[in-house]
């Protein structure tokens, strides 16, 4: 709860962010063949800090570079581009 109010968004919403990063990210084919490559193992229980924690940088290079990652899970025409 405490955590909801701090980013304005309903509970609800919260269990299905929690739900994306530890049911369904585990799931796609870009985790599955990246998983094995971030040692230590992340803590998909503890995603996505677990994860942002693997990238480098300060908190926004971590950010960028964790959105990066993700990219392929976008659609084409929502890809991150190299420029920014």
């Amino acid at each position: 709860a405490a955590l909801a109010a701090t980013l304005a968004v309903p509970i609800r919403t919260l269990r299905r962010w929690q739900a994306w990063w530890r049911e369904q990210l585990a799931q796609t084919p870009l985790w599955c063949g990246a998983q094995g490559g971030f040692v230590p193992p992340v803590d998909l229980q503890q995603a996505p800090g677990s994860l942002l924690e693997r990238f480098l940088g300060d908190a926004a290079d971590a950010l960028v570079a964790l959105l990066r990652f993700l990219s392929p899970l976008t659609s084409r025409s929502c890809r991150l581009h190299e420029g920014g």
